[in-house]
């Protein structure tokens, strides 16, 4: 399954679509960032 997540890093919104392996590195990395994650069907 692949996700969506979405943060706001200073005045522009990014995102990155993920696999679920590629989404836990990300967030151990990535801890400061406040994410929206939402799963793509």
């Amino acid at each position: 399954m692949e996700y969506l997540l979405t943060w706001i890093e200073g005045e522009e919104v990014d995102y990155r679509i993920l696999s679920e392996e590629e989404l836990q590195a990300f967030l151990e990395e990535e801890r400061e960032k406040n994410c929206i994650t939402a799963p793509l069907a």
